[in-house]
């Protein structure tokens, strides 16, 4: 351990471990360090833990900044439901699924219960699709992975969309209505859909899209934060999702 702290405490440490190596792989390592200093735990100045910390935060951006150079633009929501279009039709149950995630797009929580008033969605054990006499629909989301700390998604969606999923729904059996598509995940059905269309990823794919086409760098921060809580996420979260490649 003394030998580990007087390493640590080597006032050229952060120089050996920084200089002339890969980005990433001093970054791991000082992430490493930061670590040890915080488990063992290893006793050092605040002021040495701040500069190894600086340092680490100053490869984290770098290796941020490399990896968006490297990445390639995601494929469009226009054409990913191009593609929905032709592969399987606009009556499709994948046209309603997609067209659904465009308007609103939340993780694998689209188990929608199907009721006709607002106050049918009272139990927050479900997630709701509101369908009536109205010309919107709306979706109201109470579980979902963040929903502790954002609080129940209450959506209206436009008309088009209400549209196309009230002609989906009085395609299927009665019997078959209970929920707009399942009550199960539908990670599994997802994947192989885009597999379809020779496309990786579930749901996570339509979240690259959605903030790829939803936040340019122009948006407001306030605009951000609104799209942010549309899709249950935080703004750093969204961050992630920029210019995901198609493969990813």
């Amino acid at each position: 351990l003394d030998d580990l702290i007087k390493i640590i405490s080597d006032k050229n440490m952060i120089e050996k471990i920084t200089t002339d190596r890969p980005v990433n792989t001093a970054k791991a390592d000082l992430q490493a360090i930061l670590k040890m200093i915080d488990t063992i735990p290893i006793k050092i100045s605040d002021k040495l833990k701040s500069k190894i910390k600086t340092a680490f935060d100053v490869l984290k951006e770098k290796s941020s900044e490399k990896s968006a150079e490297a990445k390639e633009d995601l494929i469009t929501f226009d054409e990913y439901i191009k593609k929905v279009e032709e592969k399987f039709g606009k009556d499709s149950k994948q046209y309603v699924i997609v067209s659904l995630y465009h308007e609103l797009p939340l993780r694998d929580d689209m188990q929608l219960k199907i009721v006709d008033s607002i106050k049918s969605t009272k139990d927050k054990q479900y997630n709701y699709l509101v369908l009536n006499k109205s010309p919107k629909g709306r979706v109201i989301v109470h579980n979902y992975k963040t929903s502790k700390g954002l609080g129940t998604i209450d959506r209206e969606l436009t008309g088009g969309l209400t549209k196309i999923i009230k002609k989906y729904m009085n395609s299927k059996a009665e019997s078959d209505r209970e929920y707009l598509f399942t009550d199960k995940k539908m990670s599994s059905y997802i994947q192989k859909m885009n597999t379809a269309l020779d496309l990786k990823g579930g749901t996570n794919l339509f979240r690259h899209m959605a903030v790829n086409e939803f936040e340019p760098e122009s948006k407001t921060a306030e605009e951000k934060v609104a799209l942010a809580q549309t899709m249950g996420h935080s703004v750093a979260t969204q961050k992630k999702y920029k210019q995901t490649k198609k493969e990813e």
